[in-house]
């Protein structure tokens, strides 16, 4: 039970003997310089944790849009050109290379493929070059005739070579030429 006591300035609340405030003679609440300093010290880490993840999440989305705009920058001048050379180089022998890219950037797909070359998914013989969306690495697709779904690596962007997509682009070929034409029965599909 709460008492009152009277003090020449301040009058004393107490909950079981313990002042949990103190009222001025103006009837103004004046808190434990205790307690006062604990809520202060809580209340400032709170607001130092809250800077800090806020600063990380900055850190974070800065490290994402420099990651992208490197990404892009690969696309254009690594990726692209890689493709076109290897491009140049096939079309003698009746081969398509096509590379394309998405609007934002983010992906590149080259497809290598002869006649009606198609992977059980239905796709081109390709590789595919795409930001992670949540890494800031670069995911590397393989799909080929035989492929049930995808092979996928993963590298840094600054490791995006013109000799790492030729690579690439060789190893599919490769695997292509070693399965040979599609049969009949796909060439009648399509």
């Amino acid at each position: 039970m709460a008492e009152l006591h009277n003090c020449s300035v301040y009058r004393v609340v107490t909950v079981r003997s313990n002042p949990i405030s103190l009222l001025k003679a103006d009837g103004e609440l004046q808190m434990d310089e205790q307690l006062k300093s604990r809520f202060e010290h809580v209340l400032q880490q709170y607001a130092e944790v809250i800077k800090e993840r806020d600063a990380a999440l900055l850190r974070e989305k800065t490290a994402r849009e420099q990651f992208e705009v490197s990404f892009r920058s690969a696309v254009d001048n690594v990726i692209l050109p890689a493709a076109a050379q290897v491009k140049e180089l096939v079309a003698r022998t009746h081969w398509v290379c096509l590379a394309t890219k998405t609007d934002n950037g983010l992906s590149a797909k080259v497809e290598i493929y002869q006649g009606n070359m198609k992977a059980a998914t239905g796709e081109r013989p390709h590789i595919k070059l795409l930001a992670a969306s949540k890494a800031n690495d670069v995911q590397i697709y393989v799909t080929s005739q035989s492929s049930a779904g995808s092979k996928q690596t993963t590298m840094k962007v600054e490791e995006i070579t013109e000799p790492v997509v030729q690579q690439y682009l060789l190893a599919l070929i490769e695997k292509l030429v070693a399965e040979g034409p599609p049969d009949n029965a796909t060439r009648r599909g399509n």
